[in-house]
């Protein structure tokens, strides 16, 4: 389960490990950690996957959303990212 934060705005959204999503990105896509961790804090166009700047007034386009939250809809994506964060609990802690 994703851990979801209150944010500016009172939007609130799945937070996720940075380093970890740029992990498992490298992971799936055979490239470098690096090249994914200059996106953590992009947002981007759902139906292209470019990112997207803010208007005059500061806000994000409508359909718009953090590259993170994009990235993880991608099944192996969300896949590798789980593994690595062991988001697993014991049955025996329950």
């Amino acid at each position: 389960m994703l851990q979801r934060l209150e944010r500016r705005g009172g939007v609130s959204g799945p937070s996720y490990d940075p380093v970890a999503m740029a992990q498992a990105l490298a992971q799936v896509t055979g490239r470098s950690a690096d090249e994914f961790r200059a996106k953590m804090d992009w947002r981007v166009d759902p139906k292209t996957g470019k990112g997207v700047e803010q208007d005059a007034a500061g806000e994000w386009p409508k359909d718009s959303k953090p590259y993170p939250s994009f990235a993880y809809e991608n099944k192996d994506v969300a896949k590798a990212y789980e593994a690595i964060k062991g988001h697993d609990v014991s049955v025996d802690l329950l």
